[in-house]
């Protein structure tokens, strides 16, 4: 059974990391102005980040001793709704910069 929870705890680190380096990705090339979406830049990361978020619950369903609840969803929403804001709101007060 060790080598099937060693498959869950991996997947997870996977999904964790690839997080990781999108929100990475972004942030970097927001501070150097790099285009990385082009158009819609904002609307296309909001997208993607809540696509992650959603699959990362969805596959609790087949971890053991996890669970999916809508309540975990909905306190992802807002974590990137919060964190959409604070960006938005950096850009438009010059004295914060994130």
């Amino acid at each position: 059974m060790e080598p099937v929870f060693f498959n869950y705890v991996l997947i997870i680190s996977f999904i964790f990391w690839f997080y990781f380096l999108i929100c990475m990705y972004y942030l970097v090339g927001q501070w150097k102005g790099f285009k990385l979406f082009h158009r819609n830049a904002h609307v296309k990361f909001l997208v993607l980040v809540i696509l992650l978020g959603t699959i990362t619950e969805v596959l609790q369903i087949f971890i053991p001793a996890r669970a999916f609840n809508v309540m975990d969803s909905v306190a992802n929403l807002s974590g990137v709704l919060v964190g959409y804001s604070l960006i938005r709101s950096s850009k438009k007060t010059p004295h914060i910069q994130l």
